[in-house]
């Protein structure tokens, strides 16, 4: 339901806050406003309902409430579906819940009851993730904003003061739409056609789609058999508090399907989203007595327990991080986005470890640390760096410029004794054991002094660079260092 909603909210800004030649500024205000909601938003809480129709049909009814707790979320959704064949009785229900503890995720299915499967993910603390595509998405749509006095009338929208505060913006289309729009809404659907059902239309030829009765669901008949589509209707109306935030989205979109072998077909769809609880939602860690559930066979729960920090918290480790960052040659900018992690009882160690991420919005940096509970320096990871995986062009043994060796087997000594003194006092040398060339970009290897065969798994080991700019680019005391 997630990525139904997901899908819903991107085609409603594609066909809403883009079709309309409304030129006052409060439009922008509203798409700012749900940009703000699906990309920044770190705690609130979202309920949903939707109905979808093909040609008059209804073949799914979808509810949903997702809460965004920082690192921690919560995705239930409940659907159901009417027998294809026609005959009477309840709707067939599915539909699951999943909770994701930062990389931790436990799920439990309607058709499932009574158990739980786990997973793993990369850790998310807003509704939506940023990717370099799902930019170009969101400025093309902007840019459409921008220019939207150019596409059609002035009775398309409406923006009306609400009895409680805020503004509603109300929007009513029709088929008359520029071109530019429908191709717009084309390129937005293929997006998240992709990305949320696995339907790469740039793999799908027209030649090998198949009627819509042959596919197994309604939804897999429309995706497997859509070439484009069109507006033919929309009545949506959104709600903006006088904070700026977004309350709430709802109305019915109607799209003309054309089909490869079906001719037109027309799929309708009602939704209502309503948004709250903001920096007020919580989730916590999955408890399965809580919802009766014990772990299906072949699953593992997982052995680290991840806990997050409550906001005040956080925001002093992702400070303190910055500083930390710094003495190993990296600057923390506004287009970093940070957040720190608690880790337990992991048996591979005992204690706490704390862990600190600063990523941007597009995800080319990400620079990552860990320490012991004490706030003691364990390791440290440039994770988007040109080094890795490099293996056949690395060059083993000494670097041939034997003062810039030593001069950075101080640097690095000395970084250790300011990050992890106690470990500092044990390392009185390190040595190279392999150097990497990449244009200007000259990276070095060292690990504690010793013969390889004799390295330790507590032993210390650094990847740095040291042109054209120095920076430690990988640090680790434990595990394979």
């Amino acid at each position: 339901m997630k990525k139904i909603i997901a899908s819903i909210l991107l085609i409603v800004m594609a066909l809403c806050l883009t079709l309309t030649a409304f030129a006052d500024s409060s439009l922008r205000l509203f798409y700012d406003s749900a940009m703000e909601l699906l990309f920044e938003t770190q705690n609130v809480t979202l309920t949903g309902h939707a109905e979808f129709s093909l040609d008059g049909e209804r073949f799914k009814t979808a509810d949903l409430k997702y809460i965004q707790c920082y690192n921690n979320s919560l995705l239930q959704y409940h659907l159901l579906t009417p027998r294809r064949d026609g005959s009477e009785g309840p709707d067939r229900e599915s539909g699951y819940t999943i909770i994701a503890n930062t990389e931790n995720v436990y799920v439990m299915e309607v058709i499932h009851p009574g158990i739980y499967k786990t997973g793993s993910t990369y850790a998310q603390s807003t509704i939506l993730r940023k990717t370099v595509q799902m930019n170009l998405i969101t400025d093309m749509i902007r840019i459409l904003i921008d220019q939207a006095d150019t596409l059609l009338g002035t009775d398309a929208i409406t923006i009306l003061p609400c009895e409680t505060g805020g503004k509603e913006l109300r929007i009513k289309l029709g088929e008359n739409v520029p071109d530019i729009v429908n191709t717009a809404l084309n390129l937005v659907y293929q997006f998240a056609a992709k990305r949320y059902f696995d339907t790469d239309y740039d793999q799908v030829s027209e030649r090998m789609m198949v009627p819509m009765e042959n596919a197994m669901t309604v939804m897999q008949g429309i995706l497997g058999n859509t070439k484009s589509l069109s507006l033919k209707e929309a009545n949506v109306s959104a709600i903006r508090s006088d904070a700026g935030n977004l309350e709430q989205i709802k109305g019915t979109v109607t799209l003309n399907l054309n089909t490869g072998k079906d001719g037109t077909r027309q799929l309708d769809i009602t939704f209502q989203l309503d948004v709250s609880d903001l920096d007020g939602s919580h989730v916590g860690s999955f408890d399965p007595e809580a919802y009766g559930v014990k772990l299906s066979d072949g699953y593992s729960r997982p052995e680290t327990v991840i806990s997050t920090m409550d906001p005040d918290t956080e925001k002093r480790f992702l400070e303190m991080a910055k500083t930390r960052f710094w003495l190993a040659g990296y600057t923390v900018d506004e287009t970093m986005v940070g957040s720190a992690r608690i880790e337990s009882n992991n048996p591979n160690y005992e204690g706490e470890r704390i862990y600190v991420d600063y990523i941007n919005e597009d995800h080319s940096a990400h620079w990552t640390y860990f320490t012991d509970s004490l706030g003691r320096m364990l390791g440290l990871q440039n994770l988007t760096g040109v080094w890795q995986g490099n293996y056949d062009d690395r060059h083993k043994g000494q670097y041939p410029d034997r003062k810039l060796i030593k001069e950075t087997e101080e640097k690095l000594l000395s970084y250790l004794t300011e990050e992890n003194p106690e470990l500092s006092a044990d390392v009185l040398s390190l040595e190279t054991d392999w150097w990497y060339q990449n244009g200007d970009e000259l990276y070095l290897h060292f690990w504690e002094g010793g013969e390889p065969v004799d390295h330790a798994w507590d032993e210390v080991d650094f990847i740095v660079r040291v042109a054209p700019e120095w920076r430690i680019e990988f640090f680790s005391c434990i595990g394979n260092g």
